[in-house]
């Protein structure tokens, strides 16, 4: 395996300007990120506005229905970095930069897993033994 700075594929690749084969793909990742950072954000956004109205609301289930939602929150945004840098031309970034501007986002993904299997123990509980 040769270094970043001679590998051919890399060379051919990095700083071209915009290519099909960056663009196309970063493009509908990060369609479908906004699409579901506005939908994440409006579960926030409702559970936190009607929570003392609505007795649902107020349940543990939609506090982890929130954190759940925030945590996916952060784990989209990060396909704006895909699409900022194929954009941009640059193609291809250092590892280092990726593994500081992905950390976010690898928090919020495997934390999103964790709540999401807490969510759901929480409700095959409920619906096992209810009360």
């Amino acid at each position: 395996m040769s270094r970043p700075s001679t590998d051919s594929n890399y060379l051919a690749n990095k700083n071209t300007g915009i290519k099909l084969e960056f663009f196309g793909q970063a493009l509908p990742l990060a369609i479908v990120g906004f699409v579901g950072i506005i939908c994440n954000s409006s579960i926030c956004y409702i559970t936190h506005k009607y929570r003392h109205k609505y007795s649902a609301l107020g349940s543990k289930t939609a506090i982890l229905l929130i954190m759940n939602s925030c945590f996916e929150i952060l784990h989209e945004s990060s396909h704006f970095l895909f699409l900022i840098v194929s954009a941009s031309g640059i193609n291809l970034i250092p590892f280092k930069i990726a593994v500081i501007f992905q950390t976010p986002s690898l928090i919020g993904f495997f934390s999103m897993l964790v709540m999401f299997s807490s969510l759901s123990l929480d409700r095959l509980i409920a619906a096992a033994f209810p009360i």
